[in-house]
């Protein structure tokens, strides 16, 4: 188990964040210069907080109060570069073998040869980084990480330098690694939330130097605290709505002249309270590609199509309902007859399981 309380100034930048990591791999997700990597940094003992503590399986790594301060060398934590930080001058086995100093060179050389096994790095051990490449030398810097068996590995940003194409086959390749040759938890810092979700099992999402909101990935997506994290996750359409009523199970909330039903189970109890106490607004986040679009002859809640613009997997259109503009994002297959009748009404549809309601702010 990790447990982190730490507080960190720089300049006129304050990082708070608590939190706990009992395994799996934890997402720090958020836009640059939130303080991530300071709390990375923080955690394996690279930058000292201000005040706080840090706490690994039992072990207090860092502690304020009673002047605990461990050295980064002997806190058993991996740790891999966003630029991999390889060092030049030194050989794919070299880099690997730079943890264990302490190790006995018999017993070195058995430990790299086995991992440079386990990384489909042989015949690759006397190159230097410069002639490998870009998954290559990423291999090497999680070689290095892993050979000193660490309790916690922090991964800052390793894929942000990588094309989209790359980058997703190196995730794959570098997590199935790392399920397969780690036991302990990991940390991936990230600001890409397609990336957080797809590796992570629980995120945290910060913004300024603190903790937005916690929890599982599906939680994070399907139930985002407030407005700023709702479009951190993508979500195209935020407008402000008021609930009509409270019914078993459901809530219905009112876009305009648009009606939509909401499972309960998916709304914040303090939304729900606050409706109790008499406050119907309340601000409704749809993601595009979970709005459909159905032609109708029905004037009630009409929409006209204003305009479209084609990705390479999809068609998104932007559309005119009840005064309000909506982005829907439909297959190319699915798009083809709309776009052929753009002059027909239509009507939106929402499946009740995808209405996000979000509180104020």
């Amino acid at each position: 188990m990790l447990t982190v309380n730490i507080e960190k100034t720089e300049g006129s930048f304050t990082l708070q964040t608590e939190f706990t990591v009992e395994q799996g791999i934890l997402g720090i997700l958020g836009p640059s210069g939130c303080g991530k990597s300071l709390t990375l940094q923080c955690i394996a003992g690279l930058r000292n907080p201000d005040k706080g503590n840090v706490t690994l399986q039992n072990r207090v790594l860092f502690d304020s109060h009673s002047s605990t301060n461990v050295p980064s060398r002997s806190r058993n934590i991996g740790y891999m570069f966003q630029n991999y930080a390889l060092f030049p001058h030194l050989t794919v086995a070299e880099n690997i073998a730079f943890g264990l100093k302490h190790v006995k060179k018999k017993e070195q050389k058995q430990l790299v040869a086995d991992m440079v096994k386990k990384l489909n790095l042989q015949g690759q051990e006397k190159q230097y980084p410069s002639n490998l490449s870009g998954g290559q030398q990423q291999r090497v810097a999680l070689g290095r990480s892993l050979i000193t068996n660490p309790q916690l590995i922090l991964l800052d940003e390793p894929f942000s330098a990588l094309d989209r194409h790359l980058k997703n086959a190196l995730q794959e390749e570098i997590f199935d690694l790392i399920h397969n040759l780690f036991r302990g938890i990991a940390i991936l810092v990230t600001h890409d939330m397609e990336e957080a979700y797809r590796l992570c099992n629980q995120i945290l999402v910060y913004d300024n130097g603190r903790i937005l909101q916690s929890g599982s990935k599906d939680e994070i997506l399907e139930r985002p605290a407030t407005i700023t994290l709702a479009r951190m996750m993508g979500c195209k359409n935020i407008v402000e709505g008021h609930i009509v009523q409270e019914t078993s199970g459901q809530i219905e909330v009112r876009v305009g002249s648009v009606p939509a039903i909401v499972d309960k189970n998916r709304v914040d109890p303090r939304i729900l309270q606050r409706f109790i106490e008499g406050n119907v607004k309340v601000i409704v986040g749809i993601h595009s590609y979970d709005i459909d679009i159905v032609r109708t002859t029905n004037e009630s809640g009409n929409c006209n199509i204003i305009d479209w613009k084609d990705t390479i997997l999809t068609t998104i259109f932007t559309i005119e309902c009840a005064g309000r503009i909506f982005l829907v994002e439909l297959s190319k297959e699915r798009a083809i007859c709309i776009k052929k009748n753009p002059q027909d009404t239509y009507q939106l549809r929402i499946p009740t399981d995808k209405i996000l309601l979000i509180k104020n702010g």
